[in-house]
């Protein structure tokens, strides 16, 4: 083991234990970008760092966006929104098999019952249609946060690269 590879790992467990400065920890990713040592301490701080330098990069871009609250708000819409479709879907499934003198189809909506079999398929249909829009939305707004993290991380390689 040469120099070079003592002074990494005694800075790889400098840095586990959170005892390195700021200049300790430049050389550090120096070291790690130019060595072609590897180790099971090597590796793992090489992930570490890796993950650690691409989180405050994603961070910093989720504070500028309201990105984050607006997929948790989504997920939450469109949950609710699977419940009133699936409790509609099974109300009229059962309600088939009531009695003739018992409306065949029941859903109760903001606590209203309403028996019109009609009414009840074009709610379900209105939320399904408003539950893919926001599954639309979900789903453009994740590959643009995916390309950023992508972008932060090539960012990261090459500063790493750089050092």
């Amino acid at each position: 083991m040469d120099n070079n590879t003592n002074r990494l790992e005694k800075l790889i467990e400098r840095y586990f234990d959170a005892m390195t400065t700021i200049e300790e920890e430049r050389e550090l990713a120096r070291l790690l970008a130019g060595t072609n040592a590897t180790s099971e301490l090597i590796e793992q701080a090489r992930a570490v760092m890796g993950y650690a330098a691409a989180s405050r990069k994603v961070m910093t871009r989720q504070r500028r966006s309201p990105g984050l609250r607006f997929a948790r708000k989504a997920m939450q819409i469109a949950a609710s929104l699977a419940l009133v479709v699936g409790g509609s879907a099974l109300a009229i499934k059962y309600s088939s098999q009531r009695a003739e003198a018992a409306p065949r189809c029941v859903a109760y909506v903001n606590s209203v019952r309403i028996t019109d079999e009609a009414a009840i398929r074009q709610m379900a249909l209105e939320e399904l249609q408003a539950a893919m829009s926001v599954s639309i939305e979900f789903d453009n707004h994740n590959k643009q946060m995916m390309t950023d993290v992508t972008k932060a991380s090539n960012e990261i390689t090459e500063i790493i690269h750089n050092l």
